[in-house]
């Protein structure tokens, strides 16, 4: 499907004639032209002439093997290898070996240093070693023949004729691409002089004969990488084919170059396969005064097109051409690029003497392989989908239109076919297509004709391609048409139908053609005389074509004219206009290189700065042009400036010049230096995050984007981006902008509004976004930077030796076949259109498309083509509310209106579920939508679930519209709420069953049990207390009828057996009967409920109902508080938490029921101290007021029991020093103060013991008692100061001790490791160690057991683990047991809890000091504020020794070596990380002596 663009051009004039040889060498990049008598080698400095000095011999070819060095083959030697007649020669591909051919048929194989290796000769009997073995099928003659039939066996067969009136009688030889195998064409003596093929392996042995065929005539080459040999055929008066030989010798395939009416005329001098084997150039010479020509083809699904077609003519009349020679450059390896070269020799005889002068011109051409499609890009709201994915195939005089906008139709198949004819005079002379060129550029706000899409149509012909200008048609294409054929511009360009529907086939509308020699003369612009003159001339010879068409707008275009030397603009100002005047069409010549870049020298030299040609032209939605030179560097010029300026303007190239040099020059705007030629460019503008619904609105303006440009090398494929800068007053602003390669697997790309699509060579269409922060925009490293993320492939798919994981997917990322490239993509659509390397086409879908453009048709409220697209794309309909859950909920209403299909709204809720997928499933894409966020802020406030609210709302409305047509998605509904409402849904569908709607209640109830088997639907039905829908729903079960059917009888003798139920109302038969229900469905709340309201006679069954399934906070809502019912239902909802051990929840309940002894008891039980007193003091109230009323009811408390309980209290709280409390109960209860005071002393709580002295005026109490607690107090404390003292000492000698020896045993390992072998010293720790003191398991060991490990050996409480087995467990986990692997985490921990045991004792000191200085203690006092400063002094000054740089982290590579020995534990605690903080460092007493 691709086309064959030039991009660059050269051409050179020799002074010699009648050439030989062409050879390009891939090294020096020298061009080795032989001719005659002399050898010219062309390369970047000058031109080397060697002549042949012996007037007996004659030069063949030259080959260059190691530069400088160059093998000239003359016409009886090899430069010193004498006595050889040669006829061919051709080296194969890596140079090691060589064949020369001799008459009389001989071969000779030579080495790389001209040593011969073998001899043979062609004219040999047999096939070869490749010879068909026979499977006993007899002759061919007798096999089956086809439609043939049977005679074809009888008939005879003919021998082939012989080629000799087109046959020159040259020998050809063609090398294998690997050097394995080449094939000799030559005319066989033996069978009349014949041309016949025989291939040869490298060291001489015949491997196959190709059969005798008909006119086999000269031309022969291999195709690289297919491996078929190519040769030609010509059945006269049929037509000239390309035919193909298998290496076997066996036909396979052959194509029509030259018809029957025109193979006469021409005789193929060569054929050869660029180096890829995309492109077949065939050089043919005219008989009969016809002209050469070039023809290139390609391939695509086994389908050869002529893509281009170059004449080559004499310049004038007494000229002659003597010679032509090809060559491809063998260097370019990539399939889409390709380099041909071309010399050209010609003889100009005079009439007055027999001399002749010759000359020769070489010509070089840059050719791509692209895709002529029209994308018309826009974020203006208009739909130009239409207009795009317009894809144009050359092949020879015709134009393959095919628009992939509409549907995909598969080469070498199209819709519409244009073909351009040969005027009336020449019928012969038929015109070629050279370029077809049709928009892809991104249209502004304005105003711009959609109706139909332009294009230029570039064509030559044998009278044209004399001219300066080649035939240029200006088309507008459209949709649709009735007819199946047209004729245009006066019969020279006629449009015909094949495949596809009519209605949406490309057609044209209008066809004119552009008279280019008359808007381009050299009277309109007389200082472009001396390079059109030039160009004039070469075109005489070989014909110059207009490339690089680059569109400014729908009626604007640019292109490259004059082999790169100059840019031209082109205006066609209506496409209503259908004749052919220029009046119509405006043109002028825009840039200019310097006269020095007309050399042929830069095609050489790819780096010159001063002499290069124009490559390569993009234009920019702010209307200015991006031209790209040869070297790489690319100016940017506003073209409003250049129409303004008068004149041509010349391109300046220097390395030297200065900003404000360059400002002074003209309307050049910026430059950028890629690294290298980029052979497409693209101008694409980026957004700003922000004002992305802007856009979506049908609003752009060139001040809310950037522009970036990027440049895309198919040879590296690596794909190079700038930013560009703004247009301001000033000409020039920016000089070399920054430049980034942000992707180096690059194979194609395409654009869409919001999307950059690439294509890579890992075999992924990644799709960028084109939506930025303002953050980055304003940065453009950043912004690269940016990109440069967007286009990174994921680190999971960057090895490609071992196995694609099966987490790699992103929305942004599309998986594609290898060797796949981008032929268009649809705006404002999903498609993108693939070519695999075979030629078969692929429609994807790629996520990111399809989210996007849903999102769109998701703001605009076009549900119906939503729901559409995401049941194409298996899109989770739960997007439908998550995109937007505020637009969603405000406007159900409009999509029940617009997706008429029950099924579709059906399928939408029965996705639905409670999870956020714009957080799950498509949170790569979501995650930087602004309001998405804000729209998901605003629902997460809200308590309504998702579910219940979205069904909700939907059940309201759909109750509106239409229920009975939309009871399917009603029902749904319901079934999807959480949790399931089948009850609702079932008593839906019964008043459909009511009013007679039979089969709408049976598509319900089918569809009901999709969700609910149809057993649970009937014990749903018998839960809405409806025993006939019960029965009908029982109906659909496998249930036995028997007892189903009992069941529900004995239900309904319930309320019409009043005795049976022991009822005395019907309301209260009802009410046992849906206890019945509620009981058999064990839905026991209700039940109990039911139980309770079927009146009183049931009293001992509920009573007995509670107990058994403990519902008593449902029953204790209902009873009255002070009945009797109440009290029992207390007593036994007591008994039962009591015997789950929930102790204060029971006193709470005896206390409800008034039972405030027990619940006293209780609360002693749970040692709760508030709600023991309460109960106490409610149990004396009671008391007081029932007296006569025995204790044994324990709804009240004697004082002799209250007073005992108290006493327990007390001492259960003072052995959980709990001494507060017990002070409460002493105080509040017992009314002791005394001992109140006693057991503040007891706790040293000496404030609240001198409160109570002075509340209860017993001072003197205190005094006697306080000074013996103090005394008792102070040696207490000093005996666990000077312990907390010893104890830190002796731990942090330890730790200081057992660091210098892990230091020690480091220096042992360095030193054993460098002069011995010894073992690794095992430094890898892992957690599971700290469970033992001296841990023996080796690495192996401890990673099976830490992977054996299992909820079971977590300690955990449900494992039946002890708690001191788990304190014991603790224990060990921070040992600093001697000898332990992890000692000095156990001393660390220590050393942790003596620092906080430091803070302790500080506070306990501080508060005792005061006392002992009251009670003239002055020596005990400063005895403890001395040992309590030691300890917190030895504390600070240790901790930094203690908690250093390594253990918490901060070690620097300055300071590593310091810590040299010191180990790594992989435990993350915190007295690991953080040092304790030591909130006191001092205690001071200003109350005594210092």
């Amino acid at each position: 499907m691709r086309n064959v663009d030039f991009y660059g051009y050269g051409s050179l004039w020799l002074e010699d004639s009648n050439i030989q040889h062409i050879y390009l060498d891939d090294c020096s990049k020298s061009i080795a032209v032989s001719f005659e008598r002399s050898v010219s080698l062309i390369n970047s400095e000058r031109n080397y002439v060697y002549h042949v000095l012996d007037n007996q011999k004659k030069i063949y070819a030259c080959y260059s093997i190691s530069p400088p060095l160059f093998i000239v083959a003359l016409s009886h030697e090899i430069i010193l290898l004498n006595s050889l007649d040669k006829q061919a020669i051709s080296f194969c591909p890596d140079f090691s070996k060589a064949v020369v051919l001799t008459s009389g048929g001989l071969a000779h194989i030579l080495s790389s240093n001209l040593e011969i290796i073998s001899n043979f000769s062609l004219v040999e009997e047999g096939f070869g070693s490749a010879l068909p073995m026979s499977l006993g099928w007899g002759k061919k003659e007798t096999q089956f023949h086809g439609s043939e039939g049977k005679e074809a066996a009888l008939t005879k067969p003919v021998l082939p004729t012989n080629n000799m009136l087109y046959d020159d009688g040259r020998f050809e030889v063609a090398w294998r691409d690997d050097g394995l195998y080449f094939a000799v064409s030559w005319l066989d003596a033996s069978a009349e002089n014949r041309r016949r093929i025989r291939v040869y392996n490298d060291s001489g042995e015949l491997f196959s004969t190709t059969e005798l065929t008909n006119m086999i005539s000269p031309g022969l080459c291999w195709r690289p990488r297919v491996q078929l040999i190519t040769a030609v055929q010509r059945r006269e008066g049929r037509g000239l084919d390309i035919i193909f030989f298998e290496s076997n010798s066996q036909r396979h395939g052959d194509f029509e170059l030259l018809s029957g009416e025109i193979e006469k005329y021409y005789q193929v001098e060569s054929i050869m396969f660029n180096p890829t084997g995309s492109v077949l150039a065939v050089l043919c010479k005219g008989i009969q005064d016809h002209p050469w020509f070039i023809r290139l083809l390609t391939c695509s699904n086994y389908q050869w097109s002529t893509k281009q077609h170059l004449y080559i003519q004499c310049p004038q009349n007494s000229d002659k051409i003597s010679s032509v020679a090809l060559t491809w450059d063998l260097n370019i390896h990539s399939t889409d690029l390709s380099t041909l070269y071309c010399a050209v020799s010609m003889n100009k005889s005079f009439a007055t003497t027999s001399n002749s002068v010759g000359q020769t011109l070489i010509q070089c051409w840059k050719m791509s392989n692209t895709y002529s499609t029209s994308c018309l890009v826009t974020n203006c709201g208009v739909n130009t989908s239409l207009n795009s994915g317009l894809v144009t195939m050359i092949n020879g005089n015709t134009v393959e239109m095919s628009s992939f906008a509409y549907c995909v139709i598969p080469p070498p198949m199209f819709a519409t076919k244009l073909i351009f004819c040969p005027s009336e005079q020449h019928l012969a002379d038929i015109p070629f297509v050279l370029s077809v060129s049709t928009p892809n550029i991104w249209l502004s706000h304005e105003t711009e004709s959609l109706s139909a899409i332009p294009m230029i149509v570039q064509t030559t012909d044998n009278q044209s391609s004399k001219l300066l200008f080649p035939n240029i048609y200006f088309l507008t294409v459209t949709t649709g048409t009735s007819l199946t054929k047209a004729l245009f511009c006066n019969d020279k360009v006629c449009a015909e139908w094949y495949n596809g529907a009519q209605s949406k086939a490309p057609w044209p509308s209008t066809v004119i053609k552009i008279n280019m020699e008359e808007l381009f003369s050299e009277e309109k612009h007389p200082e472009l005389k001396s390079i059109l003159d030039d160009v004039r001339q070469k075109n005489a010879c070989i014909f110059s074509q207009l490339s690089c068409f680059s569109w400014l707008s729908l009626c604007e275009v640019l292109f490259i004219a004059a082999d790169g030397l100059l840019l031209g603009y082109l205006q066609v100002k209506s496409f209503s206009t259908a004749n052919n005047s220029n009046d119509n069409v405006h043109g002028r010549w825009l840039l200019r290189t310097p006269a020095s870049a007309g050399e042929f020298r830069p095609l050489i030299e790819k780096n010159s700065n001063k002499c290069a040609r124009l490559s390569n032209i993009c234009c920019t939605p702010d209307r200015r042009v991006c031209v790209q030179l040869s070297n790489g560097v690319v100016n940017i010029y506003p073209i409003e400036d250049l129409l303004s300026s008068e004149g041509c303007r010349e391109i300046i190239q220097s390395d030297d010049l200065s900003i404000d040099s360059l400002r002074s020059l003209g309307p050049l705007n910026c430059t950028i230096r890629f690294p290298s030629t980029c052979e497409q460019l693209l101008c694409i503008p980026v957004f700003d995050q922000q004002m992305r619904h802007v856009l979506s609105n049908g609003f752009v303006d060139s001040h809310l984007s950037n522009l970036i440009l990027l440049g895309f090398n198919k040879s590296l494929h690596r794909l190079f981006a700038a930013v560009l800068p703004k247009i301001k007053s000033t000409h020039f602003q920016q000089i070399d902008s920054t430049v980034m390669s942000i992707s180096d697997c690059c194979s194609s790309v395409a654009i869409l509004p919001e999307f950059l699509l690439v294509t890579t060579t890992r075999k992924l269409l990644m799709c960028a976004s084109l939506f930025f922060d303002s953050s980055q925009l304003n940065d453009s490293n950043s912004f690269l930077k940016e990109l440069l993320s967007r286009l990174n492939v994921p680190s999971e798919l960057e090895s490609s030796n071992r196995k694609t994981p099966r987490n790699w997917y992103n929305d942004n990322l599309h998986p594609i076949e290898s060797g796949a490239v981008i032929v268009t993509a649809i705006p404002n659509d999903t498609k993108v259109i693939l070519q695999m390397s075979r030629g078969n086409l692929e429609e994807v879908h790629p996520r990111a498309l399809v989210l996007a453009h849903l999102s769109k048709l998701l703001n605009n409220k076009q549900y119906d083509q939503a729901v559409t697209m995401m049941r194409r794309h298996r899109i989770n309909f739960n997007l439908l509310y998550d995109h937007d859950p505020r637009l969603f909920l405000s406007n159900v209403k409009q999509f029940l209106q617009t997706v008429k299909d029950p099924d579709s709204i059906t399928l939408f809720i029965s996705d639905l579920v409670e999870e956020d997928v714009t957080q799950t499933i498509y949170h790569k894409f979501y995650s930087k939508s602004i309001e998405h966020h804000e729209s998901m802020l605003t629902m997460h406030l809200s308590s309504t679930a998702k579910l219940d609210s979205v069904t909700d709302t939907l059940i309201e409305e759909m109750e509106k519209l239409n229920a009975s047509k939309l009871i399917v998605p009603i029902v749904t509904c319901y079934a999807k709420k959480v949790p399931p409402n089948y009850e609702a849904a079932l008593l839906r569908l019964k008043k459909l069953y009511d009013r007679g709607e039979i089969q709408t209640w049976n598509t319900g109830l089918r569809h009901l049990q999709y969700f609910a088997t149809p057993i649970e639907l009937y014990k749903v039905a018998l839960g809405t207390y409806d025993l006939n829908l019960a029965e009908t729903m029982a109906q659909r079960t496998q249930l036995d009828p028997k007892e189903y059917l009992f069941e529900l009888k004995e239900l309904r003798l319930l309320t019409s057996d009043l005795n049976k139920c022991h009822c005395s109302t019907f309301e209260e038969a009802i009410a046992y009967q849906r206890y019945k229900i509620d009981n058999c469905l064990k839905r026991y709340s209700k039940a109990v409920l039911h139980l309770i309201a079927s009146g009183s006679q049931h009293r001992d069954e509920m009573l007995s109902y509670v107990k058994t399934h403990h519902l008593y906070a449902h029953v204790a809502e209902v009873l009255p508080k002070g009945s009797e019912e109440f009290k029992e239902l207390c007593l036994s909802w007591a008994e039962y938490l009591i015997s789950t051990q929930n102790l204060i929840s029971a006193g709470q309940i005896y206390m409800k029921g008034g039972y405030f002894g027990l619940a006293a008891k209780t609360f002693l039980s749970a040692t709760h101290t508030q709600l023991w007193c309460v109960a106490a003091t409610r149990g004396r109230e009671v008391n007081d007021k029932q007296a006569d009323e025995t204790e044994t009811s324990g709804r009240f408390l004697t004082d002799t029991d209250r007073r005992t309980q108290a006493l327990k209290l007390t001492a259960r709280l003072k052995d959980l020093r709990r001494h507060q409390e017990a002070i409460q109960v002493y105080v509040d209860i017992l009314e002791d103060p005394e001992t109140a005071i006693r057991t503040a002393c007891e706790d040293c709580l000496w404030m609240d013991a001198h409160r109570l002295a002075s509340l209860y005026k017993k001072n003197d109490f205190l005094n006697q008692i306080l000074k013996s607690y103090l005394i008792e107090h102070h040696s207490v404390l000093k005996e666990r100061l000077q312990k907390a003292i010893d104890g830190f000492d002796k731990l942090f000698s330890r730790l200081m001790i057992l660091r210098r020896t892990h230091k020690e045993q480091a220096e042992t390992q360095r030193f054993a490791q460098m002069y011995g072998d010894i073992d690794n010293f095992d430094d890898n720790f892992t957690e599971s160690e700290t469970n033992s003191d001296v841990s023996s398991l080796s690495g192996d060991s401890i990673t099976s057991s830490m992977s054996q490990m299992s909820l079971r050996t977590a300690g955990s409480k449900k494992s039946g683990r002890s708690m001191k087995a788990r304190r014991k467990q603790e224990s060990k986990k921070w040992s600093s047991k001697p000898g332990n692997k992890y000692e000095e985490v156990g001393l660390l921990y220590e050393l942790t809890q003596s620092v906080e045991l430091g803070q302790t004792l500080a506070n306990d000191v501080t508060n005792a000091v005061v006392e002992f200085w009251d009670f003239s203690l002055y020596e005990e006092g400063r005895t403890l504020v001395h040992l309590i400063n030691d300890l917190l002094r030895r504390q600070r000054q240790g901790t930094p020794h203690i908690w250093d740089d390594w253990i918490i982290g901060k070690c620097t590579e300055e300071n590593e070596q310091h810590f040299f020995g010191r180990k790594k534990y992989p435990i993350h605690e915190a007295f690991l990380s953080f040092p304790p903080k030591m909130k006191k460092t001092t205690v001071e007493c200003y109350l005594f002596k210092n």
